[in-house]
Order: structure tokens, then sequence, then C-alpha cells
């Protein structure tokens, strides 16, 4: 997969201000979507070292995505990504 921060300038600070949060966001998408939560239910995951503010906004979005016939024609996932989360002991506000 493709790291987030390499086109956002040359500096220290914008390649850290963009790495973590959005490459978390990449890593927590790409296992809800490609059903790793749903062939594991049990399976518990930490996105370290970002703030966790994006997490809410990111199941929503998904879910919300899913729940739309123009793009859920080829999702495969069986529950909703904020269910599927809750089932695995996660907390999602």
């Amino acid at each position: 997969m493709p790291q987030a921060r390499l086109p956002f300038g040359k500096t220290f600070y914008a390649r850290h201000a963009m790495s973590h949060p959005f490459e978390n966001m990449l890593a927590c998408f790409s296992m809800c979507a490609m059903g790793v939560f749903e062939r594991h239910p049990r399976l518990r995951a930490f996105f370290a070292e970002c703030t966790s503010g994006w997490i809410p906004f990111l199941v929503d979005w998904m879910d919300e995505l899913v729940d739309n016939p123009a793009f859920n024609r080829d999702v495969k996932l069986k529950e909703r990504t904020q269910r599927l989360l809750q089932a695995a002991g996660h907390r999602v506000v």
C-alpha cells in the first residue's frame, strides 16, 4: 500500500503530520473493508502513534457508503463496520 505521507511536502513537519493519522486510517479501512474483522471476530486492533478522533468519522463514513446503493455494489461485508468493531469489543462513539 502506498504511504500517505509521500506527496505532502519536504519538511519533517509535513511528512509527520500526514503520515500518522492517514496511514492509520488506511490500515483500519483496509482491515474493515477486506473482512478481517468478520473472519476473526475476536481480533483486537490498536492503531498507535496518532490521535483517535478519526475513528468515529471513518466508521460512520464507511457505514454511510455501505448504505448508499450507488457505492455498495462491490461491498462484500455481512455486517456494518460499526457493528463489526463493537462485536470485537472495540468502543466506537
